[in-house]
């Protein structure tokens, strides 16, 4: 059941990501690094 959800989930964040500009998304790409390199994904 969670897992369905997570996919709806990740289905809207890959929407939101494509409506945004390239600015944006380069924001949130620095943004996503740096949680990594925090160690907030364990990939």
């Amino acid at each position: 059941m969670s897992e369905v959800v997570a996919v709806r989930e990740g289905r809207m964040v890959v929407q939101i990501v494509e409506e945004l500009s390239k600015k944006q998304r380069v924001i949130l790409y620095i943004c996503c690094n740096k949680l990594k390199c925090l160690g907030f994904f364990s990939e």
